[in-house]
């Protein structure tokens, strides 16, 4: 079996995305399936250790951050996650999905036009 890639990233990165997105390093570390230890391994810039690519693109997926933003030298200074446009809005109820969906898209096709 082949060695696994190693990432050249930024461990205060690592830091940074956890803290921002709210994890604890135990809760992290249970999510990505790693050991506390690894995990703290991959946040000391002392340490040789690194995420695998795999292993880093859990971490992106749990932390809810690009990948690409673990290679920065440093964190940026305001940071704000995407929010998720195909959703409906959360004040609607289940009874009512189909007049809001009708409603939106008319909304959009009207501004298109």
């Amino acid at each position: 079996m082949a060695a696994r890639v190693k990432s050249t990233i930024t461990p205060a990165l690592v830091t940074w995305a956890r803290e921002t997105a709210g994890f604890t390093p135990a809760e992290a570390a249970k999510r990505l399936k790693v050991d506390e230890a690894r995990l703290a391994a991959w946040e000391d810039p002392t340490k040789e250790d690194a995420p695998s690519i795999p292993q880093l693109r859990k971490l992106a997926t749990l932390f809810k951050r690009p990948l690409a933003v673990f290679y920065l030298k440093e964190a940026p200074p305001r940071f704000a996650v995407m929010r998720d446009l195909r959703r409906l809005p959360r004040r609607t109820s289940a009874g009512n999905w189909r007049w809001s969906l009708r409603r939106t898209l008319s909304k959009s096709f009207r501004d298109s036009h």
